[in-house]
């Protein structure tokens, strides 16, 4: 981890945190004030998204079950109450706390897993309960049917999380994206795209084609694919990779 680059990141997420509690409380006040509800919701989805370039998955998933509640909100599922903006402001100071370990030792304490999971259970224990409640999908409907090519591209460790996880009752998409091969003039950066995915559990990435030989090869030529497992719901991923959607296959 380069420690520039997560100096940059602890930097960018005080001041994204300072940005969504001020908002916070406009909204202690005023419940229904929309340019509020969607300035927290851009400090927070920023976050996700640049948290994810780290291995700080506690964090990454805390943020994530923020921004999935503020999602509702702004889709007027339900209302603002003072409780839910109380568990919203205690879960962004324990999210203060994962920037504080990153900053001082470069990784989350030993308990972060189940810090993190205590504040995101009480943030999602809303989402059951917004536009009249949803039942959670069994583990057996739980997992995304995918091609076994797709699989087998991924190594033992990544398929045995995604296992886990799936054994646990969590839904597991599997996404795969090849880049147009002209992307690297765009200044696109595909790797850097795919990392922008909520939740992700394991990354592999070989060549679409058998790479060309001695002179042939052409650096500039993205002749990549990229395949994910992530524990994000079809919709967050889509967001995710909004500009790069026509690319992938789900």
């Amino acid at each position: 981890m380069s420690d520039l680059l997560l100096t940059r990141f602890v930097e960018e997420a005080r001041e994204l945190l300072q940005a969504a509690a001020a908002g916070l409380l406009v909204l202690e006040r005023a419940p229904d004030d929309d340019a509020a509800i969607n300035e927290v919701f851009r400090a927070v989805h920023t976050l996700k998204g640049s948290s994810g370039l780290f291995d700080a998955a506690a964090l990454t998933r805390l943020v994530h079950a923020g921004e999935d509640l503020l999602a509702a909100v702004r889709a007027g599922e339900f209302a603002l109450t003072s409780q839910v903006l109380d568990e919203l402001l205690d879960s962004f100071d324990q999210v203060s706390v994962f920037i504080d370990q990153l900053a001082r030792h470069g990784r989350l304490a030993a308990d972060a897993e189940r810090t993190a999971a205590h504040h995101a259970g009480l943030l999602r224990a809303h989402l059951g309960t917004a536009s009249g409640g949803t039942t959670p999908p069994t583990p057996d409907a739980a997992l995304t049917v995918a091609p076994t090519d797709w699989l087998a591209d991924f190594d033992a460790a990544a398929l045995a999380a995604a296992t886990a996880r799936h054994a646990a009752g969590e839904a597991i998409l599997v996404l795969r994206y090849e880049p147009d091969a002209a992307c690297f003039y765009t200044e696109r950066d595909p790797v850097a795209a795919i990392q922008q995915l909520p939740e992700l559990i394991g990354l592999a990435i070989a060549p679409r084609q058998p790479w060309q030989p001695g002179p042939d090869f052409d650096p500039y030529d993205c002749n990549l694919r990229l395949t994910v497992l992530t524990a994000a719901t079809r919709e967050a991923a889509e967001e995710a990779m909004a500009y790069e959607l026509d690319q992938c296959a789900l």
